[in-house]
């Protein structure tokens, strides 16, 4: 099953205790940036050294990553998104680099528990959003991790069924 997180000021115990409670065994860093100046227990070197010790895999995804430029090829249906970094995202979801980092993550999730983390501490206002809406368009059921540790299931934008194009 595939979960998403955001790791927001949480300690690599709270971070640790949020996955073991769901069940997850492997953590994919959908962080361009894959670091914080404010917490050094989200680093990309610090991450596998602890998960690891929890038992949960790590892996970064920088394809997954968001903080994209804007596209050479814009489609209106990326305009749905009224966040330019979210259109610009959207496009990104085109791409054959991030086709394949998203086919790897549906496969894994289909076999355990993955968890995708960036940042942001809710969904809505994350590019994790667009990663589940497209999950669930392509029949994986995900839920999101709250900050207060409870599930949230995820409720579709209408990005993927807008009649923009």
């Amino acid at each position: 099953m595939l979960y998403t997180i955001g790791h927001g000021a949480k300690t690599a115990d709270e971070l640790t205790a949020a996955l073991r409670q769901h069940g997850i065994t492997l953590l994919v860093d959908v962080r361009s940036f894959p670091g914080s100046r404010r917490n050094p227990d989200v680093s990309k070197e610090a991450m596998p050294q602890w998960l690891n010790a929890a038992g949960i895999a790590y892996r970064h995804e920088p394809d997954l990553g968001g903080r994209r430029k804007p596209p050479t090829d814009p489609i209106p249906r990326d305009q749905w998104w009224e966040n330019a970094a979210f259109a610009n995202y959207a496009a990104h979801t085109r791409t054959p680099a991030f086709q394949e980092a998203y086919r790897r993550l549906l496969r894994e999730a289909e076999a355990r528990d993955v968890a995708v983390m960036c940042g942001e501490p809710v969904w809505w206002r994350c590019h994790r959003r667009m990663i589940a809406d497209l999950a669930a368009r392509d029949g994986h059921p995900v839920q999101h991790i709250m900050p207060n540790g409870s599930l949230a299931p995820h409720r579709p934008s209408e990005w993927l069924t807008s009649d923009l194009d």
